[in-house]
């Protein structure tokens, strides 16, 4: 008998759609797991929500695919409207505007959270669209956040947990589905030579950090390493300009390569329920910059990452070995933390 025989990757590798499984299977666990619960509205505290911590305990009914909303949560006095996007191109423009806009007309009484979940940070300009029209700034009660899958799916379940190998085979399912339609979307062949030295520079970071669990992530105009499940959340890129289909400006068989290496950092959210870390972090975050040796300076973004980033032009060789160096040193300065 299989270790796992209730897999959730055979929902995810058939025609089903993407997006409606994963919604199920996170409304799911928001109806019947409380510490999944809990941590949801730890991570939504950790963006700054000031209706979390209430809500984390309250009684409330569950829906999916109600009119049109993904997931809501609805208590007798706040709703939360969850959209959730699997596949980068997915985002539609003023999509969670007008399901504020309807949730509000139906129950104007109630507070409204809006949370768009997604991969990475896709689809913040939508939530800044959201929170800077009029009829959501007419309710300073309401809330609306972009957060991160990843944010969720670094969750692990106690070892006592009956469901926790189901539980970790969807979220294995939720990364796999992402990173699929990435793939697919932004197809290797337009811009092989940038994949090729990721590639090479991620497994380089792991033969030199092998407690670290490095993965990949693909966007229109860019190639990403990032950390798995670490306290402090470290991405580094190669950045390019690209079309609309995400293939580079310059020409494949260019020998010298044009591209922005960009390495940053923030604690991650499960990371600040540990209050010597977050203190750590907060004084680190008074400062609009901080010096990184070897490197130089990274700025701090509005987001509250810190980011050090430079132009590069070279050979596929020579960048990854930059790629890789730099990511290196970032990762060495935080390395007692991470």
């Amino acid at each position: 008998m299989d270790a796992n025989p209730l897999d959730l990757k055979f929902f995810f590798d058939g025609t089903l759609k993407k997006e409606q499984v994963a919604s199920a299977f996170l409304a799911m666990l928001l109806h019947g797991h409380k510490d999944f619960r809990r941590m949801f509205f730890d991570r939504l505290k950790g963006r700054g929500s000031q209706s979390a911590a209430e809500f984390a305990e309250a009684s409330f009914e569950v829906r999916v695919e109600e009119k049109r909303v993904d997931i809501s949560l609805a208590s007798q006095a706040v709703l939360f409207l969850i959209e959730n996007k699997i596949r980068a191109g997915s985002i539609t423009r003023d999509q969670v505007l007008r399901y504020y806009k309807a949730a509000k007309d139906v129950a104007p009484e109630k507070r409204v959270v809006v949370v768009l979940l997604a991969p990475r940070d896709i689809g913040r300009s939508e939530i800044e669209n959201l929170k800077s029209s009029d009829r959501f700034k007419a309710n300073q009660g309401d809330e609306a956040f972009q957060l991160s899958w990843c944010d969720l799916t670094d969750f692990d379940p106690p070892l006592g947990d009956p469901w926790r190998s189901f539980m970790k085979s969807g979220f294995l399912a939720v990364d796999g589905a992402i990173a699929a339609a990435a793939e697919a979307k932004y197809p290797r062949e337009e811009r092989e030579e940038i994949v090729q030295l990721v590639d090479e520079a991620m497994k380089n970071l792991q033969d030199a950090l092998p407690r670290i669990k490095f993965s990949r992530w693909r966007g229109k105009d860019i190639e990403e390493i990032l950390t798995n499940k670490t306290r402090v959340t470290v991405w580094s890129d190669a950045v390019f300009e690209a079309d609309e289909k995400g293939k580079p400006s310059f020409a494949a068989s260019a020998k010298s390569l044009p591209l922005a290496l960009r390495t940053q950092f923030r604690l991650a959210l499960a990371s600040r329920k540990d209050g010597g870390l977050r203190r750590w972090w907060d004084d680190l975050a008074l400062h609009p910059a901080i010096d990184l040796p070897g490197l130089g300076p990274s700025q701090k973004n509005a987001d509250g990452w810190f980011v050090y980033e430079r132009r590069e032009s070279g050979t596929k060789d020579e960048l990854s070995r930059k790629l890789f160096e730099q990511t290196l040193s970032v990762a060495r300065f935080l390395e007692t933390k991470m």
